[in-house]
């Protein structure tokens, strides 16, 4: 474990904001009809809050450097690093998380704006129920949309494929934004919702939706720093990164949260009524999916001892190193089912695959010199146990500063 001199490396002032910012109360979402920045065009499950990984950016790079995410998910390493005037780099085995991540960093030019305005100002229009559209029979065959054809949602995913339909041409910048409006308002739609809107309450959110995510990118776009550095967006999960990067690319900072150890947390489907897990996000989308949730949490649902987790937690650090450089400052934000169990597991993982923690007086908030911080209104179940029953220790999460290990 580094000494504590390596605070004196850092500004005093940038890591009281991210003490501040790590231990904030406040939501990182601000409604389910309102949309103020990048953020906000699509809630990936386990986000980390926009004002710790600003703070963290600030306080561990400069600009121009180079920032890391190898566990992008919903991007919010990449929005923060682009507005910040920082190279980014973002990768994510999940193509749903790398859509969004795309997205949510686009700067859209005069003819994509225009674009997107007649689609919105079509909608509604184009999205009336009783006009004839068709899916792909490869979406309908695969599955994407079973589950949502039920008596109280075929509606919807008739305005969904509508919606769609009226996108082009496709495989465009404003193609993909449009379709991220589709998927922000058909998440608040059905994921984790009771009760189903009705079709015009749909319609009326999608628009919504539409004209204040536009809204969001024009002021984005308007007042980014010069120059203005585009991330790069990989979908590519670790081990594998390295190869696909072939040299080091010197990165002042890696700024991520990894899947947690023993929690369940789907990252890869929605829950109709919060039971009923469905895949419609990656057909909106227009990405495949084809893969189970331990592809995604790096372990089995079942798996009690943790073991598959920790060999490919050490395998995707191990590679990761390969592209860190003795000045990267690697920062993650780790929740556990069972802190008291799996934090020194971690951290030994951790050692064992090249990096060594550095342990930081200013970020301190328990005797362990580390900075725990409480997730408000954040209830995640563990796993290998009833899917009923909710573990308290998910709601709190630990922020782990790493460095290379010096040989």
């Amino acid at each position: 474990m580094a000494g504590n001199d390596a605070s004196a490396r850092f500004d005093f002032n940038a890591l009281q904001s991210m003490r501040e910012a790590s231990l904030s109360r406040a939501p990182i979402s601000i409604g389910p009809r309102r949309t103020n920045s990048p953020h906000e065009y699509y809630r990936y499950p386990g986000r980390f809050p926009p004002a710790f990984a600003r703070a963290a950016i600030a306080a561990f790079s400069q600009p121009h450097d180079l920032v890391l995410d190898p566990f992008v998910g919903g991007g919010t390493t990449a929005v923060e690093a682009f507005i910040a005037g920082r190279r980014c780099l973002a990768a994510d085995l999940n193509p749903l998380a790398t859509f969004v991540t795309r997205v949510k960093t686009q700067v859209l030019d005069a003819r994509s704006r225009e674009a997107v305005q007649l689609w919105i100002e079509q909608l509604p229009r184009t999205t009336l129920v009783n006009r004839t559209t068709h899916t792909s029979g490869t979406w309908l065959e695969l599955g994407y949309l079973k589950g949502i054809d039920t008596r109280l949602t075929w509606r919807i995913a008739k305005v969904i494929r509508l919606a769609l339909a009226a996108i082009e041409p496709s495989g465009t910048e404003a193609a993909e934004f449009c379709r991220c409006i589709v998927l922000r308002t058909a998440q608040w739609a059905l994921d984790m919702r009771r009760i189903i809107p009705s079709v015009e309450e749909f319609r009326s959110a999608l628009i919504r939706h539409g004209r204040g995510m536009l809204e969001v990118a024009n002021a984005v776009g308007s007042s980014l720093p010069h120059p203005t550095y585009v991330p790069l967006i990989l979908n590519q999960g670790l081990p594998g990164l390295a190869d696909v990067v072939r040299k080091r690319t010197d990165p002042a900072l890696v700024l991520t949260s990894p899947p947690y150890p023993g929690v369940y947390v789907n990252y890869h489907r929605w829950k109709l009524q919060g039971r009923k897990e469905i895949r419609a996000p990656y057909w909106i989308v227009g990405q495949l999916d084809g893969n189970g949730l331990a592809y995604y949490t790096m372990h089995a649902r079942a798996e009690r001892t943790l073991t598959t987790y920790f060999e490919r937690l050490k395998s995707a650090f191990e590679d990761l190193a390969r592209i860190a450089s003795p000045r990267t400052t690697l920062v993650q934000l780790v929740g556990f089912n069972n802190p008291a169990d799996q934090l020194g597991r971690y951290l030994r993982t951790m050692n064992e695959a090249g990096f060594e923690e550095v342990l930081l007086p200013q970020l301190a908030t328990a005797d362990d010199g580390r900075l725990w911080r409480s997730v408000p209104s954040r209830r995640w179940w563990a796993e290998a146990q009833s899917r009923r029953e909710v573990v308290p220790h998910t709601s709190q999460e630990v922020v782990l500063v790493h460095r290379l290990t010096q040989t």
